[in-house]
């Protein structure tokens, strides 16, 4: 392995002498590197040399008492600032705002314009940026798995490489590809945990370090990063609630954190009083990759039995249906007043033509109290009913706009950047005009709608433009791309 020439040979100074600095010169160029001496940083942490790694390229600095603070949160700010040093991207203030809440005079407006300009961070509604927000593990392997060049895995792909850990649910929906890409390219840190991701966890200065060191570094990532898939025969027991898939006569068993475990034919067990969807139940058994034609386990059921009284509440509930950013395939209302409702049966009504983001539903089914959640997904509900909802739409007005179409930074959705505002918006109701061969990244189109400030946007990028009317800019380049003559 090849690292720098302090990554393991830099020997520790004293406590309180300043970190020495070494200016070398080579083929007429200054370079600067300095021999970290964190005193809270010492040669078995687990997080040494990586820190060690970047000190030396002055990427990361300690502060004035010599200690580095490796557990200390990183805001979104600092990171811009890491990454950019990283990248050898201007730094420092900036020559105009690059957000609302960055001026140009901020201490980090040169980095984040740096990092934002390239694609690889985006901000809020609004156009802010919150610099001053602690940045979680989940928007850290986002970026960084942005920044190294690499091809974002397919969402199949990502479902697979996910799958192999524990904490794979939790992973939030616009972070998926970016996070199992990450995953496979040796990104993670994966000296944590081999088999939990982390991903809502706020990142720390060392595991920002450790993950930017891996980016810079190839020779740092492991081969082995990602964890296992556990083999057959290996010992399942797991509370959790049962759901009937899409696929006819699946059953599943879905534990607190959202993962499905497949039941290898139940057989009679579907006869049982208690074998209804949103039932608590205890699996035992073992698994059977053998049997799996998905990513999700299979198990081979040795007992399976109502775990307690089921405790239920009628609901007669409107809102609007959206999917979870929590759980991968999971979908939920959210009411005006803001309260959230995850359907634990989704699987019963997708196939409806207006189940689909945005929708405003009328639902009427029993909540489920006794079912955990994971945080943010508010309270469970089995639905006898979801019907297309009758409240008015809330909406600021019809405004027609001319833009660029691009994908959202989280992958999944589209916006249009209004050329005469420069304010974005993200577009809802394109799924028929997305088979055309003019809807792609770059078409200058122009877009009528609706923007409804009654729908949540799941992707932080603007606000919400439900399309009535979306056509492309017929100019000759638009032609040229098309394979058409104006």
């Amino acid at each position: 392995m090849q690292n720098s020439l302090f990554d393991r040979t830099r020997s520790r100074v004293a406590p309180g002498l300043l970190a020495a600095v070494l200016a070398v010169s080579l083929q007429g160029q200054l370079l600067v590197q300095a021999a970290s001496n964190f005193v809270d940083v010492t040669p078995t942490f687990w997080a040494d040399k990586y820190i060690d790694y970047l000190s030396s390229r002055q990427v990361i600095t300690g502060y004035p008492d010599q200690t580095f603070r490796p557990n200390q949160p990183v805001t979104r700010a600092e990171f811009a600032v890491m990454l950019a040093k990283s990248q050898n991207m201007p730094t420092g203030t900036a020559s105009v705002a690059p957000f609302a809440d960055v001026p140009a005079g901020h201490w980090a407006a040169g980095a984040i314009q740096s990092v934002a300009n390239r694609g690889w961070i985006a901000g809020y509604p609004g156009n802010r940026f919150m610099p001053n927000q602690p940045i979680s593990m989940a928007e850290m392997y986002t970026i960084v798995a942005k920044s190294s060049g690499q091809q974002l895995v397919s969402e199949t792909e990502a479902n697979t490489l996910l799958n192999k850990f524990a904490d794979m649910a939790q992973v939030p929906v616009w972070a998926r590809t970016s996070v199992a890409t990450a995953a496979k390219n040796g990104l993670s840190v994966d000296e944590l945990s081999k088999t939990q991701l982390m991903p809502n966890v706020q990142a720390t200065r060392a595991s920002v370090a450790t993950s930017l060191a891996k980016l810079l570094n190839t020779s740092f990532r492991d081969a082995d990063n990602v964890a296992t898939q556990p083999t057959t025969g290996t010992p399942v027991n797991v509370s959790g609630t049962l759901q009937a898939t899409a696929r006819a006569g699946e059953w599943v068993v879905v534990d607190a954190a959202g993962k499905q475990y497949v039941l290898n034919n139940p057989g009679n067990l579907t006869q049982q009083p208690w074998f209804k969807i949103g039932n608590k139940v205890q699996l035992q058994g073992n698994l059977d990759t053998t049997a799996s034609t998905t990513q999700r386990p299979v198990v081979n059921i040795q007992s399976l039995a109502a775990a307690q009284q089921t405790q239920t509440n009628d609901v007669a509930l409107s809102g609007i249906l959206r999917p979870s950013t929590i759980t991968s395939g999971a979908w939920v209302v959210q009411t005006p007043d803001n309260k959230v409702y995850r359907i634990l049966n989704p699987e019963q009504f997708t196939s409806l033509p207006w189940f689909r983001y945005g929708s405003s539903v009328s639902v009427k089914g029993n909540t489920r109290p006794d079912v955990s959640l994971p945080q943010g997904e508010g309270t469970a509900l089995v639905a006898s009913s979801i019907e297309v909802g009758t409240a008015a739409s809330q909406t600021q007005g019809t405004t027609t706009i001319t833009g660029t179409l691009q994908p959202t930074v989280e992958a999944g959705g589209w916006v249009v950047t209004d050329t005469a505002t420069n304010k974005k918006y993200v577009l809802l109701g394109t799924e028929q005009s997305q088979g055309e061969n003019w809807f792609k990244t770059g078409t200058r189109v122009t877009v009528k709608g609706d923007i409804r400030t009654d729908i949540p946007t799941i992707y932080m990028e603007g606000p919400v433009l439900m399309v009535s009317d979306i056509d492309p800019e017929r100019t000759a380049e638009t032609a040229r791309r098309l394979g058409a003559k104006v």
